[in-house]
């Protein structure tokens, strides 16, 4: 069974092997739903290893661009990868942003709104830092619903141990429910408020493609199968193996949605 599991965010190419794969065609999906004009300056909370970063600094040709996450191995890792950009780096959570009042155009955030622990004092914070009349935005996986990679994880995972569903992402995050969303967004009086479904295709060649980063150790899912027998992770492994959509060829193919949010800081 698990031990007491603490989540892991400290090894970047790990992490990227896990969810970053994923992460990057998503921040293309969600800048194109966005549809903002170019020359902004963006903040961007829990910047991670880059995904979103990338697709900013690729596509927006922002004014300013200021990444933050509380993960020091992140935010190293980002300010080597994107240092001929001009773009900057802090170590920084949502719930305190090392910048000035009215600063930023546009404010978001990828992956990462469920993860902070006192999720309206971060939307006051990002109001904050946020000019008048500018956007504050993001997205999350839709864990408990059509995150396919992970609801067949979780779901074979509690049917082993009825105790994993304490770990399980779609139990723990409940603004990861478009409906949950729009209502915490509401109470912050943020107008002009926006939640809709983006999604992407994961393909997985096999299913070692699909297991192996698993094993990366990088996020609740990995975090939990660390903290297994090796026995209980070798009947996870073959229960998913029995459940998953293998085609004839071997490969698995899944349905990656978030909800993605826009609202304007009134």
């Amino acid at each position: 069974m698990a031990k007491t599991q603490q989540d892991n965010w400290q090894q970047g190419l790990e992490y990227d092997e896990f969810m970053g794969r994923w992460s990057k065609p998503l921040a293309a999906e969600f800048l194109t739903w966005l549809a903002v004009p170019t020359g902004l300056a963006w903040l961007e909370i829990g910047c991670g290893t880059g995904s979103l970063t990338h697709a900013i600094l690729e596509g927006q040709a922002s004014e300013k661009f200021l990444g933050i996450d509380p993960s020091e191995s992140f935010v190293a890792y980002s300010a080597d990868r994107f240092h001929q950009t001009g773009a900057e780096f802090e170590v920084g959570t949502g719930n305190t942003i090392p910048t000035g009042d009215n600063t930023f155009d546009i404010v978001t955030s990828s992956l990462v709104l469920n993860f902070i622990p006192d999720i309206p004092s971060a939307i006051k914070e990002m109001q904050r830092v946020t000019k008048p009349d500018g956007i504050i935005c993001g997205y999350v996986w839709d864990y408990a619903g059509k995150m396919e990679m992970l609801r067949y994880f979780w779901d074979a995972a509690i049917e082993l141990n009825p105790a994993a569903k304490e770990h399980d992402e779609g139990q723990r995050f409940h603004i990861c429910d478009q409906n949950n969303l729009i209502e915490t967004l509401n109470a912050s009086e943020l107008a002009e408020t926006r939640v809709e479904a983006i999604s992407i295709n994961m393909h997985f060649r096999d299913f070692d493609d699909y297991w192996q980063p698993f094993l990366g150790k990088q996020g609740p899912a990995p975090s939990y199968l660390n903290g297994l027998s090796s026995d209980h992770a070798h009947n996870l492994k073959e229960l998913l193996l029995a459940r998953l959509p293998v085609r004839e060829d071997g490969s698995i193919k899944l349905l990656g949605q978030a909800w993605a949010f826009r609202a304007v800081d009134s």
